[in-house]
C-alpha cells in the first residue's frame, strides 16, 4: 500500500514502469533505504517535475509581461480613467473659410465661437452648429495658433513662430482685425520654428493665462500680468500631471465652471481633463468612441460653454460638438 502511494507522485509513464520494476526486484530492507535507486528515482522525478513548473510559470510571466508592453505602447491611454461624459451630436466640413482651423474659444457674451487660420492668418466666428458668421483677415501672416477670449471684447492670440502673444479689441462691427493692444513676446524653445505656442487658456485668476508650448519639451506656464509687473510660471507643466505618453499639445481650454483643464493632442489623438490636483481623466479621439464615427484627424483646438458643450476643431475644416450626457 505504501508502495502504491508512492508511485501515484509520479507522473511520467516511462518512469512509473521504471518504479515498478525496481519494487518487484528490491529487497524491502534496500526499498526505502535513503541511497535506494527507487529513492533517487522519485527524487530525482520530482526534482524535474519543478523544474519544469518553474519554467513554465517563468514563461507565462514573461509573455504576460510582453503582451501589457505592447498593449502599453500601442494604447497607453487606455492605462488611465477614460472620460465617458462626452457624446458627439454634430460633425461637420466648415465652408467659406481658407487655411487651417486652429485655436478655438468661446463668448459668452455674443455665445458665439471664435477660431484662428494660419495662411492665411485670420479669425473665424461661428455659431454653435460650425456655420461661418464673418471672416476677420489680418494684415499679414502671422502664423496663428491659439485664441482665448479675455472678456470685455478682448482676445489673446498666439504666433507660433514669433513666440509672440498678442491682444486685440474685437466687437461685432470689427471687419479687420485691429493692431494689437498688448504684445509681449517670450524667448523660449527658439530652436524651432513649429514648436512654439499651441495654445491659451484663461485661468483662474482676473490677468491669468495659461500658454501651451507645443513639445521639445511639453510645457504648460502661467502669465500673470498685473498693473505693475508680469510674472511667468511653469509650475502649471507639473501640478496638471500631463501623461508619459502625451505627444504634444495642440490646444488648451479652461472650465472655469468646473476647475478643469483640457489639453489637446492631435499626435496622440486624446484630450487629457485635468483638476489641477494630479487627478485626471482621458477622452480618445479615436472612431467608436464618444460617438465617434471616424478619427478626428487632427485636432487643434478646443473650449466649452456653461451648458455642458464641447467643441473641437480639427484641420483642415472640421467641426465636432459633443454634449455632456451623464457623470462618469
Amino acid at each position: 500500500m505504501a508502495a502504491f502511494a508512492i508511485t501515484q507522485v509520479v507522473l511520467d509513464e516511462a518512469t512509473l514502469f521504471n518504479i515498478a520494476v525496481d519494487l518487484a526486484y528490491q529487497p524491502w530492507d534496500m526499498m526505502w533505504s535513503p541511497v535506494s535507486p527507487v529513492t533517487e528515482n522519485i527524487t530525482f522525478t520530482t526534482t524535474m517535475f519543478r523544474y519544469l513548473c518553474n519554467q513554465k510559470a517563468a514563461l507565462l510571466t514573461a509573455i504576460l509581461l510582453m503582451a501589457a508592453g505592447v498593449l502599453t505602447l500601442c494604447f497607453p491611454e487606455s492605462w488611465y480613467p477614460q472620460e465617458t461624459e462626452w457624446h458627439l451630436t454634430a460633425e461637420k466640413e466648415i465652408t467659406g473659410i481658407h487655411g487651417g482651423l486652429s485655436g478655438l474659444t468661446w463668448n459668452p457674451d455674443s455665445r458665439t465661437l471664435f477660431a484662428v487660420t494660419d495662411h492665411p492668418s485670420s479669425v473665424v466666428e461661428l455659431d454653435t452648429e460650425g456655420n461661418v458668421l464673418r471672416v476677420i483677415p489680418s494684415d499679414g501672416d502671422h502664423d496663428f495658433e491659439a485664441i482665448e477670449y479675455l472678456g470685455g471684447n478682448r482676445y489673446a492670440l498666439s504666433r507660433e513662430r514669433e513666440r509672440t502673444l498678442t491682444t486685440h479689441c474685437i466687437d461685432s462691427s470689427t471687419t479687420v482685425l485691429p493692431p494689437a493692444t498688448y504684445s509681449l513676446t517670450l524667448d523660449v524653445n527658439r530652436h524651432s520654428d513649429n514648436a512654439g505656442f499651441e495654445g491659451l487658456a484663461r485661468g483662474r485668476g482676473e490677468h491669468a493665462l495659461m500658454v501651451a508650448q507645443e513639445k521639445k519639451p511639453l510645457r504648460l506656464y502661467v502669465t500673470d500680468r498685473s498693473p505693475d509687473a508680469l510674472s511667468m510660471s511653469d509650475s502649471l507643466t507639473h501640478r496638471a500631471s500631463l501623461p508619459w505618453f502625451l505627444k504634444d499639445i495642440s490646444g488648451l481650454h479652461y472650465d472655469r465652471n468646473n476647475g478643469l483643464l483640457y489639453v489637446l493632442s492631435h499626435e496622440s489623438a486624446v484630450v487629457v481633463v485635468s483638476g489641477l490636483d494630479g487627478g485626471r481623466k482621458v477622452m480618445s479621439l479615436h472612431r467608436g468612441l464618444c460617438g465617434l464615427r471616424s478619427d478626428i484627424p487632427q485636432a487643434e483646438g478646443i473650449t466649452s460653454d456653461d451648458r455642458d458643450t464641447l467643441w473641437i476643431v480639427s484641420e483642415p475644416n472640421l467641426f465636432y460638438r459633443f454634449t455632456r450626457t451623464a457623470a462618469s
